[in-house]
């Protein structure tokens, strides 16, 4: 078994967003987990997606939007497999073609 307390990734649409935050809690090694994140863009414009970027090869992004309109939340899915025992912190990083900020 494996004591995933604090899996967080970092997906938001403006600097100054909080992070969205999930804990899997226990889960074996080699399991599969699947969470789905709310990209909102917030903006007066849509944001294109260029791509998202996991921290650790145990993280698949299933799918992302290539585009989220203003006003409107896209979603990121991924994959998780636990491989190794303990707490862990991985992120996603998504890149956008954005003047204001290219890492959200």
């Amino acid at each position: 078994m494996v004591l995933l307390a604090a899996a967080s990734w970092v997906v938001g649409a403006r600097a100054g967003d909080p992070a969205e935050v999930f804990r899997f809690g226990t889960a074996e090694i080699g399991a599969r987990l699947t969470h789905a994140f709310p990209l909102r863009n917030p903006g007066g414009e849509g944001l294109e997606i260029q791509d998202a970027v996991p921290s650790c090869d145990c993280i698949q992004v299933v799918s992302q939007p290539v585009r989220v309109e203003a006003g409107t939340t896209g979603t990121v899915e991924i994959a998780f497999t636990p491989d190794r025992i303990g707490t862990v912190d991985y992120r996603v990083f998504v890149h956008a073609a954005s003047p204001d900020r290219s890492e959200i």
